[in-house]
């Protein structure tokens, strides 16, 4: 986060803000005629209220439970910073309130949205879709207000997502975004005309269905082909995060970003088990808010290696060591996988790293467990699973559960199609010497473009 130095408030006005950048980067607010940068003030108070938090939070001692991004307690006194981060929230959502649809920017619409809709939905979804917003002001950047974009802008943009190398299911979910954010400004008042993007349909739920690759399980064969310790560990030891996050997909039918993003304090002990938590600024959608389950099997193999890389990092840090980017904290992983599978000459399309995932659920099914406790270890919520109805029986059954993490800890060791005894004692003896070696050196050689 860039530090924009402490904000000065000058004649604090709710409804007349503006930001104002000096040479030596101090930042304040001043009276002004109309709304001008409301939005960019808003984002900047926000940051400043986060960083102000975080630096709060890095000076005391935390326990897991704790993050850098906690609320301001209201019934602990506040700081001179803290009524000053207040003031500039309630001022810039003041002001936001009073935007007529004639002024009405497309900065504005963005953090009005932002604000509206993350009590809606999760926020990586509300990241996601005001991505696609920009990126469609990008390509129309005479369309300064809301008013400006046409529905010929729209159909253009369309025309243009349709001739590129996205699936119908990435342009459908584009187009979607954008119907969302002009519903959600009309409903506002900040659009007085109709929905530029409303009329536009990518294709049938058919068509889009008929396009997308269905993920494949691997097979056991497959399997002891990957965990192969005569290939894996030279392959990934760039990275100790390579090494470990594959295991952890197989044995929990987690997907790769809730693993990939994971934070050093979301590695937590409940009644003897341990687990990820999985939070809703991180996971997919509200179905995937859960604590990703430790088998005892799965434990003993990284447990070790996991608090060894968190001894070395802060609370609120990234447990492993993966970019965020644009798609995630996976994107270097994955690719690396890839590259990893085809040398194995496993290429088949279906076959990706999102295949563990399919593995654990497939072979976990096949053992025709309660399917609710299924559900609720991968972040499924749906009345049917795979092919395997959901029955009340099974519901019922959870919810007698005295302890039901413990219920989904003995079910995630039943998993049977895993790596081979000779792999899973070579991974013990690499995480033996991984923490011996003391705090882990990462080497920086680009990870998703090299095989040697």
């Amino acid at each position: 986060m860039k530090n924009y130095g402490k904000p000065k408030v000058e004649g604090l006005n709710p409804s007349k803000l503006e930001i104002i950048s000096s040479t030596d980067g101090q930042i304040r607010f001043t009276d002004i005629k109309d709304e001008k940068e409301a939005a960019l003030a808003f984002k900047l108070a926000s940051e400043y209220a986060a960083s102000q938090q975080a630096q709060k939070t890095q000076q005391r001692p935390q326990n897991r439970s704790e993050r850098a991004s906690d609320p301001i307690e209201p019934d602990q006194p506040l700081s001179k910073d803290q009524e000053e981060i207040l003031a500039l929230r309630k001022a810039m959502s003041e002001t936001l309130a009073t935007i007529s649809p004639e002024s009405a920017k497309f900065e504005i619409a963005i953090e009005k949205y932002r604000i509206i809709e993350s009590r809606r939905i999760d926020s990586k979804s509300v990241y996601e879709i005001l991505g696609t917003v920009k990126a469609f002001q990008a390509r129309n950047p005479k369309a300064k207000k809301l008013g400006d974009v046409t529905k010929k802008m729209a159909l253009d943009y369309y025309t243009e997502l349709m001739g590129s190398n996205l699936s119908l299911t990435t342009v459908d979910k584009k187009i979607k975004f954008l119907k969302s954010f002009f519903r959600v400004a009309i409903e506002q008042d900040l659009l007085k005309t109709a929905n530029p993007f409303e009329t536009i349909k990518v294709a049938t739920k058919k068509q889009i269905k008929a396009q997308q690759i269905n993920y494949s399980p691997f097979t056991q064969k497959e399997l002891n082909r990957i965990f192969d310790p005569a290939t894996y560990f030279e392959f990934f030891e760039l990275n100790p995060s390579y090494v470990l996050i594959p295991v952890i997909a197989l044995y929990t039918g987690a997907r790769a970003e809730e693993i990939a993003s994971m934070r050093v304090h979301e590695l937590e002990e409940e009644d003897g088990v341990w687990f990820i938590r999985a939070p809703k600024e991180r996971v997919k959608n509200t179905n995937s808010i859960r604590k990703i389950v430790f088998s005892q099997q799965l434990e003993g193999l990284v447990l070790k290696a996991m608090q060894h890389i968190a001894s070395f990092k802060k609370p609120n840090d990234p447990l492993f060591y993966l970019t965020d980017g644009k798609n995630g904290y996976n994107k270097a992983l994955t690719s690396r996988w890839g590259l990893y599978l085809d040398s194995l000459d496993i290429k088949a399309k279906d076959k990706v790293f999102h295949s563990l995932r399919h593995t654990f659920i497939s072979e976990m099914t096949n053992t025709g467990c309660n399917t609710v406790l299924l559900m609720r270890l991968v972040g499924h919520i749906d009345e049917r699973f795979g092919t395997v109805p959901v029955s009340t029986t099974h519901q019922e059954v959870y919810n007698k559960q005295e302890k039901p993490i413990k219920a989904l800890q003995h079910l995630a060791g039943q998993l049977t199609c895993e790596p081979s005894v000779a792999f899973k004692q070579a991974f013990l003896d690499w995480s033996e010497k991984f923490v011996q070696a003391g705090e882990p050196e990462v080497r920086t050689r680009n990870l998703r473009n090299t095989s040697d």
